[in-house]
């Protein structure tokens, strides 16, 4: 039986910060940052946790610069910080950002409808350089695109969505070494349950996997494991309604894993993480021994097992925003809701499941929505 240890995660009531929030990012110098929906001026706001765990404010969001930031920032290679706001800018379709490590934020693109609209997925910098993402409404047919910005230069859509071949990706992008491009739709396809799809570098879409709900609903981002196979969950679907994790091949071969059954989890919204050691590792938002969510490993033959059962008021409820490798090999979350305040948890996990406190030291703006420090 793991041991377990508690930090509270705070937020600042008066300027709306709320516990639902997307995940972490590790910085260049292995300190964190995160993104809160409603923080800041209630329209949002990032924020850093230093390698010493002081909490500051980075940016918060007003408007014409963005406001309701999704997905996560990623770091990229010139020390610069990616993201996405699901609203706001000029047009109020949300916008692409860069953000410097102290804070200087520059507006990269906003989207206009025809082009995109309310991206959700965090973005991936491909080989090239150039970043690439999705944006969940908006393109020729209102159900969003694929596309690709080159920082100066402007944005390209590379593909739209029409419901066929699937609607509203929110998931995130991978890139193989071909410089295709793989992903999900959460809803749409053939059975209107989501899709799994793969764009050519040339902008020939396919789709490799149609959802039937049976084998999954709601699909969220994939993740790509040593043998160069992907692997996903879904939100609902499976024969019990309650979500599924799965594999599928480059090829579009897929094979339904587990399907979760409430004592072991419920609802996994944030797709896997993988370890050091090249092992997967998961939450479910519901389900578990207590109903508040859990930690759960996948094996290499594809089973997935139970590692940790959230206890709600006590250590924490409903992970949702999944789970991000740290610079000391750990798996840092957080918890939308339990703790003392009932305002949400921070934990660790390492790979046998036995999760602890990280020692933090609230500095003057206490005004994080999450904080992590390795």
């Amino acid at each position: 039986m793991s041991t377990t240890h508690y930090v509270d995660h705070w937020k600042r009531q008066s300027s709306g910060w709320k516990a639902l929030s997307p995940g972490l990012t590790r910085s260049h110098n292995g300190s964190f940052f995160g993104l809160s929906l409603y923080g800041g001026l209630g329209l949002g706001a990032v924020f850093r946790v230093d390698c010493l765990g002081r909490i500051d404010e980075v940016h918060a969001f007003h408007g014409p610069d963005g406001s309701v930031p999704r997905g996560s920032l990623i770091a990229g290679r010139h020390g610069w910080y990616y993201g996405t706001t699901a609203v706001g800018g000029d047009e109020g379709f949300g916008i692409v950002y860069a953000l410097s490590a102290d804070g200087r934020m520059k507006r990269l693109h906003t989207f206009r409808g025809r082009d995109g609209a309310m991206p959700r997925g965090s973005l991936l910098e491909g080989a090239d350089g150039n970043l690439y993402g999705t944006a969940a409404e908006g393109g020729a047919h209102g159900r969003g695109t694929v596309f690709r910005l080159v920082p100066g230069a402007g944005l390209t859509v590379l593909h739209h969505f029409d419901g066929r071949d699937g609607a509203a990706p929110q998931g995130g992008l991978l890139q193989d070494r071909d410089g295709n491009l793989y992903g999900t739709t959460a809803v749409g396809g053939a059975q209107g349950r989501g899709t799994v799809f793969r764009l050519t570098p040339d902008g020939r879409l396919k789709t490799l996997h149609d959802f039937t709900g049976s084998d999954g609903a709601y699909p969220s981002r994939l993740v790509a494991a040593e043998d160069g196979n992907l692997f996903g969950t879904t939100l609902y679907g499976g024969c019990t309604g309650l979500g599924t994790v799965f594999r599928i091949t480059p090829r579009g071969r897929f094979s339904l894993l587990h399907q979760f059954q409430g004592h072991d989890g419920a609802n996994p919204r944030a797709g896997l993480t993988r370890s050091c050691s090249g092992a997967l590792f998961g939450t479910t938002g519901e389900g578990g021994r207590h109903g508040s969510g859990t930690i759960f490993r996948l094996s290499e033959e594809g089973a997935v097992s139970l590692l940790y059962s959230f206890r709600g008021q006590e250590d924490g409820a409903h992970p949702y925003a999944g789970l991000i490798l740290g610079g000391d090999a750990a798996l840092y979350g957080m918890t939308c809701t339990g703790g003392t305040r009932d305002e949400g948890m921070l934990f660790r996990a390492d790979d046998g499941g036995r999760v602890s406190s990280v020692a933090l030291r609230s500095g003057a703006a206490r005004s994080a929505e999450s904080v992590a420090r390795v």
